[in-house]
């Protein structure tokens, strides 16, 4: 019981007792309180830490043994003691581009415009941030895909580089990259462990300069007027034989009727074509000529008149100088 009212006791006036302490050091209450929350302020954003979508997160302990090989971390938020960093790394396929001038061996200065895949191994990210950094990108394979290009490109003219192996010199500019990363960038004892990939590698542009231009493009279009004058010729002579065979037809044809076109089968379509004129309902006139082998002569009705009778029926007779002599004598 004695206990129990000690305690009563002490809690009945703590209050007054800890309004009394406050007022003695409220000056040190008040600099602690700034020191904390300042801190706090300060220290935030190096001890919550958030990894995006698509990257992974490597720590490094300054006062514990330096880069955490053991553990990558994953996407989200994080808290970290205040002097730990997190470094982030992208774990997806990446694409960079490039523009940079090479010279072939026939000495043809171009510009390529070139782009390339890359990604960091995510099992392996602990050991990138060890041996290489974040800026292993700008420090370690830009140089030597540079270097790359230019070798490949000096070896070759300016015909097998940019047109009938250009593909083929993209892969081996790729897989000669590709063997760099592997022997150059590797821990050391640990040749087998691949830091980062290049996955493709493409020649995006070529631009050559002004006059070398100005010289394709008109080759070029040299070479179209060329197909096009072959086209011309190659129809030219199809229709120069097109006509020769159509004259062998039609001399033949000729010769076919020609054979078999005697008097009689003539006499035989003239009467034929007389008789059915004559059926017809129109106004003719029929004149037969007076040779052995003439045909008819079909006119039509232009010099008839109404009533049927030619104007030369209607032209009034002129007598004959016998009759008129008669008819003085008379």
């Amino acid at each position: 019981m004695k206990y129990f009212k000690r305690l009563a006791l002490f809690l009945r006036h703590l209050p007054v007792t800890l309004g009394q302490w406050c007022n003695r050091h409220l000056l040190a209450l008040l600099f602690l309180s700034f020191v904390i929350v300042g801190g706090l302020i300060v220290l935030y954003p190096r001890m919550i830490v958030k990894i995006p979508a698509g990257y992974k997160g490597v720590i490094f302990r300054p006062f514990s043994g330096g880069v955490d090989l053991g553990h990558v971390y994953g996407e989200g938020f994080h808290f970290l003691f205040p002097f730990n960093v997190m470094s982030t790394y992208s774990i997806v396929l990446n694409v960079h581009q490039l523009e940079m001038d090479v010279l072939t061996s026939d000495l043809l200065k171009s510009k390529l415009k070139l782009s390339f895949q890359y990604s960091a191994n995510e099992q392996t990210l602990p050991m990138l941030h060890r041996y290489l950094g974040a800026d292993y990108l700008e420090k370690y394979i830009l140089p030597e895909l540079t270097a790359s290009v230019r070798e490949v490109f000096g070896k070759l003219n300016s015909n097998e580089a940019f047109t009938t192996d250009l593909r083929k010199v993209a892969q081996d500019i790729s897989l000669s990259t590709d063997n760099f990363l592997i022997n150059n960038l590797s821990p050391a004892g640990l040749t087998t462990i691949r830091l980062v990939r290049i996955s493709a590698f493409q020649v995006e542009g070529i631009e050559f300069p002004p006059d070398v231009q100005a010289s394709i493009e008109n080759k070029i279009v040299l070479s179209n007027n060329a197909q096009a004058m072959v086209y011309k010729i190659q129809s030219t002579q199809q229709e120069a034989s097109r006509k020769v065979i159509e004259g062998e037809g039609i001399k033949k044809f000729q010769e076919l009727v020609n054979a078999g076109m005697t008097d009689n089968f003539l006499r035989h379509e003239g009467i034929e074509a007389t008789r059915k004129l004559a059926e017809s309902n129109n106004a003719k006139v029929v004149v037969f000529g007076t040779s052995n082998g003439g045909l008819p002569l079909i006119l039509g009705d232009s010099g008839m008149n109404r009533s049927g009778v030619t104007k030369q029926d209607e032209t009034p007779s002129v007598p004959s100088q016998a009759a008129s002599s008669n008819h003085q004598t008379k």
